[in-house]
């Protein structure tokens, strides 16, 4: 694996996050990019991850305030802390934790409230030759090397937003150091979601009321109250979507389908995810599912799948996206 995860908060929900404790609410209150950004209020916020012992964390925040003692990310195995990056409550600096309470690193600067940073943190667990790197707006902030491993765990597999008082989250990301590529830093991302805007060339699921597209097109997602469903092997939905403008200098680093489904009995059906450029469709392998919504992301598409080259904008205009029973 390379990229583990990404998310921007688009979709409206907080279906990103596997443990919720506290007050976590998806809102539209200055996100750094797209419509939405993620509130964390005297709350914990936990994202899983398959157990590595390194890896590249990238997280857009925005500390309301800065007199409380923010844990913008940290790291845990089994629900046991490694470690952590910190705002001093008292100094505004950023700090880097081991373990529950060891201060190794603090920060020369100062964080600001009621701004948008991009932290991105290097974790790399061990006794000797462990490191913790963190970068402010992809400037090198604070580091620390030596021993990272306060314990017995020699891997993590959480990331933790935790805090008794208010920040934002937004664009988030992380790599671990396997396969030839988004195996290192994460660097500047910022995530746009293209909603269903018509029907795409596929049409085959059944509506519960209305047009397929509409059915689909909600922010937040509505649940039951409006969808499309299906139980014939090969049936698929394809929806047309918005148009998004590139930026000038601005380059599309990954297109995916995401959507949130589930099954009707536990059967243990799958579902793919895809999408459709260039008169061509591509679909995921196949993701089972629950009797409960979940977020489900299909394949990260680097560059275009059919001309192996960067996203253009035509591409982007003449997008569909869509869901499929294998």
């Amino acid at each position: 694996m390379s990229r583990i995860f990404t998310d921007g908060a688009e979709i409206g929900d907080v279906l990103f996050w596997d443990v919720i404790a506290g007050n976590v609410t998806n809102v539209v209150t200055s996100p750094r990019s797209g419509n939405r950004c993620y509130s964390v209020s005297n709350a914990t916020a936990t994202r899983n991850i398959v157990a590595t012992a390194e890896g590249y964390d990238r997280r857009g925040i925005n500390p309301s305030g800065v007199t409380s003692p923010h844990q913008f990310v940290r790291w845990t195995k089994a629900g046991v802390i490694l470690g952590s990056v910190r705002l001093n409550s008292i100094t505004a600096k950023l700090e880097i934790y081991t373990g529950t309470a060891t201060l190794v690193a603090t920060s020369a600067n100062s964080l600001l409230p009621n701004t948008w940073y991009l932290l991105e943190t290097h974790i790399k667990i061990a006794d000797s030759g462990g490191a913790i790197d963190v970068k402010i707006d992809g400037i090198d902030f604070v580091s620390f090397a030596g021993d990272t491993k306060p314990g017995s765990d020699t891997t993590f597999d959480a990331l933790v937003a935790n805090t008794a008082g208010i920040f934002y989250l937004d664009d988030l990301a992380f790599n671990d150091t396997n396969g030839g590529s988004d195996d290192s830093w994460c660097n500047d991302g910022k995530i746009v979601m293209l909603p269903p805007s018509a029907a795409g060339d596929l049409t085959q699921w059944t509506p519960s009321t209305g047009s397929n597209w509409q059915n689909v097109d909600d922010v937040p997602p509505d649940t039951d109250t409006t969808y499309n469903s299906d139980n014939v092997s090969g049936n698929a939905d394809l929806y047309n979507t918005t148009t998004f403008t590139i930026p000038a200098n601005n380059v599309i680093t990954s297109v995916y389908a995401e959507a949130r489904t589930r099954e009707e009995t536990a059967a243990g059906d799958a579902l793919q995810y895809g999408l459709k450029t260039n008169a061509v469709e591509y679909w995921d392998g196949g993701q089972a599912q629950t009797t409960s919504y979940r977020r489900y992301v299909g394949t990260r598409h680097r560059v275009n799948p059919q001309t192996l080259a960067a996203w253009i904008q035509g591409e982007l205009d003449a997008l569909q996206v869509g869901v499929k029973l294998p």
